[in-house]
């Protein structure tokens, strides 16, 4: 009997640790803006079944757009680049510009 209880709050010890780890990480990551954290956090927390701040899935979400967006201009970028066309590297440039300038407004 005495082992099981030693055992159930080892048990314990352990979940609380984890919890806590799970969101230190979250936290860190939203400080942090860091994508690929903030995904490894928030699946820590699924897994753990813990509450998420209401805005952390729509943060998620928000970022993973971002980095789409940024991919897709640096292959246009590289694409051009590439092909030492001149008008079509300062095409993607302005593109890339604008859009910039808008988030930035936002």
């Amino acid at each position: 009997l005495v082992a099981e209880a030693s055992s159930l709050l080892q048990e314990l010890v352990e979940k609380e640790r984890l919890e806590t780890e799970a969101q230190q990480k979250l936290q860190q990551a939203l400080d942090e803006e860091d994508l690929a954290g903030l995904e490894i956090a928030v699946s820590l927390c699924k897994t753990l079944r813990l509450p998420l701040q209401p805005d952390v899935d729509e943060t998620l979400k928000q970022w993973r757009k971002e980095a789409a967006e940024r991919q897709a201009v640096e292959e246009e970028l590289e694409a051009a680049l590439s092909s030492e066309d001149p008008v079509a590297v300062r095409e993607v440039l302005a593109r890339a510009r604008t859009k910039l300038r808008s988030e930035v407004l936002l």
